[in-house]
């Protein structure tokens, strides 16, 4: 059992590998701007070392900050015990690289769900999840075995010091079309499914001269959605593929309004 840990100055601990990565472009500044007469923010990295400048960043984020990605599991919620840590936030969830199975060991008094993973952990050992009304509406509150931590606004931290290139290529030079309406969706292609497709080639058969504007993950993928394209009768010219570039420029690429377009969602699993 462990004994919940009293001080003037909590920790507050986060759990990640962190590196170049979505949930890390969120979160920087959120580490970066923890107040450090109430909290000390320790960071635990679960990933290996991917020596770049956003690691870098993070690292120097954090108060103390340890890589333990070789270490098994036990050895990593004994640390967490003998550093005293009265909340650990957990940013993995169940996706790649997690390792819940620290957590089940109750190494804090206080174990948390944020963000990287948006849906219940399913586990007794997981006290509470952060939230909002958008990402977790109140008819689904019962699914969870988390206490709901509702966030007024958004629960989504997000970082106002990314750079984004002042750059921005006309429609010709990004692929384009000089005109048409364009349907824009810069998930990674393995998110999207059948049902989801089948309502953007709908789209496109209903406003002629449109065109659908995707990230390319791979020659592969690219060929797959080309050819299921045209077996619903879809001109598969009309799907334009962007190679992935640097965030600066991506980012001023879908701040620009590019004549008239819309960026899709994708469900069940958003997020870029």
């Amino acid at each position: 059992m462990v004994q919940s840990i009293t001080r003037q100055n909590p920790y507050r601990l986060s759990l990640r590998d962190f590196r170049q990565h979505a949930i890390a472009y969120l979160l920087a500044e959120l580490y970066e701007r923890h107040d450090r007469s109430r909290f000390e923010v320790i960071g635990i990295s679960l990933g290996e070392d991917d020596g770049s400048e956003m690691r870098a960043r993070l690292i120097r984020a954090f108060d103390q900050f340890h890589d333990v990605c070789s270490q098994s599991d036990l050895d990593v919620a004994r640390l967490l015990y003998s550093l005293e840590v009265d909340i650990v936030v957990d940013i993995n969830g169940h996706t790649r690289r997690a390792r819940p199975e620290i957590l089940s060991y109750r190494p804090c008094p206080v174990q948390v769900n944020y963000l990287g993973y948006p849906g219940t952990m399913g586990a007794d050992f997981i006290d509470y999840i952060i939230a909002d009304d958008i990402v977790l509406p109140t008819d689904q509150a019962v699914f969870f075995t988390e206490k709901i931590v509702r966030l007024p606004d958004c629960y989504q931290a997000n970082d106002s010091k990314r750079a984004i290139s002042t750059v921005t290529p006309a429609r010709q030079k990004l692929g384009l079309p000089e005109a048409g309406f364009v349907f824009c969706c810069f998930n990674n292609n393995w998110k999207i499914s059948e049902p989801v497709f089948d309502i953007w080639m709908r789209l496109l058969g209903s406003v002629p001269g449109s065109v659908l504007w995707l990230i390319e993950d791979s020659p592969e993928t690219k060929k797959n959605l080309l050819a299921e394209a045209t077996a619903r009768g879809v001109d598969p010219q009309r799907l334009i593929f962007a190679p992935r570039v640097k965030l600066e420029d991506h980012l001023a690429v879908i701040g620009w309004p590019i004549s008239s377009s819309i960026r899709f969602p994708i469900m069940p699993y958003h997020g870029e």
